[in-house]
């Protein structure tokens, strides 16, 4: 499970490197400069890509207590992509034990925030459970939304 992981890992920093060198553009800064500006919003992330880092670092290192911290900051901040690392953390127990309810309450907030893989993962994980654990873990996922609303975007 390890593998699968890693690839998705490999993907989000290939994606957040893309995304980071976009701004280093002039042009596209304005444009994105502008298109903040006009929203009036910023993604509940932005200023949070240093602990995403920091997971994928630690994950890659083999300190899988402390990719969970890193993903854990970056998830209670509303990071999609580390809401879906830590659940697939969660899934597979790497560094933490198997936890289906919590897995799933994570994939549901990423699914929410736009990341994309997160919807298959979640009603995949949701067909090995029983209602009274899909239950338990959307409750979970409601009582986050009331805790971090500010944070959802």
């Amino acid at each position: 499970m390890r593998t699968g992981l890693t690839t998705l890992i490999r993907t989000a920093t290939r994606q957040r490197a893309r995304a980071l060198r976009s701004v280093a553009n002039p042009r596209r800064l304005i444009a994105g400069l502008t298109l903040a500006i006009l929203a009036l919003s910023i993604p509940a992330h932005a200023g949070d890509d240093a602990a995403f880092f920091d997971g994928i670092r630690a994950y890659r290192a083999h300190q899988y207590d402390l990719a969970a911290d890193a993903f854990r900051r970056a998830a209670e901040r509303g990071d999609g992509e580390a809401q879906f690392l830590l659940g697939r953390m969660y899934y597979d127990g790497n560094s933490l034990r198997v936890d289906y309810i919590q897995a799933l309450m994570w994939f549901e907030l990423a699914a929410e925030n736009g990341v994309t893989v997160a919807p298959r993962y979640r009603d995949g994980l949701a067909q090995r459970m029983t209602p009274e654990q899909i239950g338990e873990a959307k409750q979970r996922a409601a009582d986050w939304r009331g805790r971090h609303a500010w944070r959802v975007h």
